[in-house]
């Protein structure tokens, strides 16, 4: 919201997303926006944007996509969660203050000749965060590419590098490679999936599936289509086996085989190691918080930790015996959440 135009801007780190062309955020409601930010300067916090802008024009719905999409993110004073957790008691106090203003009211202590706690002097002064969880980035993204056609905190696949790497022979980069008729396992993101009825009053299904280089039409028969119809919905992070089909616009591939990307990741990876340093900011006090982390995610990994003496030094613990986990997206991200990037590792 600071600084975000209406439509699409050419900026030197890239191109910056349009509030206009953010789902449930109409035209009326981004000139608003832009016309108090012209006259008043930038936002200091989600409470001081309440507090300003023409709640009549800029709804809760526009705000919750604001939310959404991670427009309030550059203030850095809540997460995502916390702001929607407390978006409709920001609105009552910012109502209630807008009334007062319109109606010019004077409090005793103006009267008296004192000086009251001034809501626009420290927006944040009456408002309380909430400790609650932020959304994990699966969440994150699904708002993003619900509400703007695109992901734009991360790409679903990148966080699943490793995997991938692992466990896909090709790309939609390299496809065309392949031979017709050839086996090929790939991973990607389900973006849109249309279902037809045969002749034979059957079920089934063209996929759109995107990676990190492109999109790809996979079509599932009925066969494949009647065990793995729950997978087909959008989002959904996918390991698809099946036959390259050359043809004039491209290559697709009929799958033979369909399996969430989780579960393949899951049954491949053995040990979940974590590594700590003594660097760490605050690590005993992140250790409890690491053990409730590991608590959440079961599984049939092992848990090993690897600690850090030096920039020389390692010292690995030998696998936690009590200890499994589910070497998952949620695992990964949590504890690097905590931790830091490049704190996991799988095996």
């Amino acid at each position: 919201v600071n600084e975000s135009s209406k439509n699409f801007a050419v900026v030197e780190k890239g191109i910056r997303f349009g509030l206009a062309a953010i789902k449930n955020v109409g035209g009326a409601a981004v000139d608003s926006i832009l016309a108090e930010r012209d006259r008043h300067g930038r936002f200091t916090s989600f409470y001081d944007f309440c507090c300003r802008i023409d709640l009549q024009k800029v709804n809760k719905r526009v705000i919750e996509g604001l939310i959404k999409v991670g427009a309030f993110d550059s203030m850095q004073t809540a997460s995502r969660a916390q702001l929607m957790a407390v978006l409709d008691q920001t609105l009552e106090q910012a109502s209630a203050f807008q009334r007062e203003r319109a109606l010019g009211q004077t409090s005793l202590f103006d009267a008296l000749g004192g000086t009251a706690p001034s809501l626009m002097d420290d927006p944040d002064r009456f408002l309380s965060y909430p400790q609650v969880p932020d959304w994990n980035l699966q969440e994150r993204l699904k708002f993003e590419r619900e509400l703007t056609g695109f992901y734009i905190t991360a790409h679903p696949l990148s966080q699943h590098a490793h995997a991938v790497a692992q466990l896909a022979t090709h790309t939609t980069a390299n496809l065309a490679e392949a031979g017709d008729g050839k086996e090929v396992k790939i991973c990607g993101v389900i973006g849109t999936v249309k279902t037809m009825t045969t002749k034979r009053g059957e079920r089934m299904a063209y996929v759109q599936l995107e990676d990190l280089h492109g999109l790809l039409e996979v079509i599932v028969f009925p066969d494949l289509y009647k065990l793995r119809a729950d997978l087909l919905m959008a989002e959904t992070v996918i390991h698809v086996t099946g036959i390259v089909d050359h043809m004039e616009t491209g290559c697709r591939i009929k799958a033979t085989a369909i399996e969430p990307l989780q579960e393949v990741q899951s049954k491949s990876i053995k040990q979940v190691v974590i590594r700590l340093t003594d660097q760490t900011p605050g690590i005993a006090r992140k250790l409890p918080q690491l053990r409730d982390v590991l608590k959440r995610h079961p599984g049939p990994a092992s848990l090993a930790l690897e600690f850090q003496l030096s920039s020389r030094i390692h010292a690995a613990t030998a696998t936690l015996p009590n200890w499994s986990v589910m070497p998952s997206d949620h695992l990964l991200y949590e504890v690097e959440q905590l931790l830091g990037k490049q704190t996991v590792l799988f095996r």
